[in-house]
């Protein structure tokens, strides 16, 4: 198994280009595993909570048996 990282500077609340780039770069690499730094998809320097809040998503419900 190759893993890889992908390291790249988000654009801040810009969620649509963030993922674009990064299915870019995912494209280029040949590893199995591709590990994502967190707040990738969002920016990483918010100015207030409100912000943050804003951009948040939602954990999608799996249910278990």
């Amino acid at each position: 198994m190759r893993a890889g990282f992908i390291q790249f500077t988000p654009l801040l609340g810009d969620i649509e280009q963030n993922i674009l780039k990064i299915c870019k770069l995912v494209d280029r690499t040949d590893a199995d595993l591709v590990v994502l730094p967190e707040l990738c998809n969002t920016g990483y320097h918010f100015a207030s909570r409100q912000e943050v809040e804003a951009l948040a998503e939602e954990i999608p419900f799996v249910k278990t048996t």
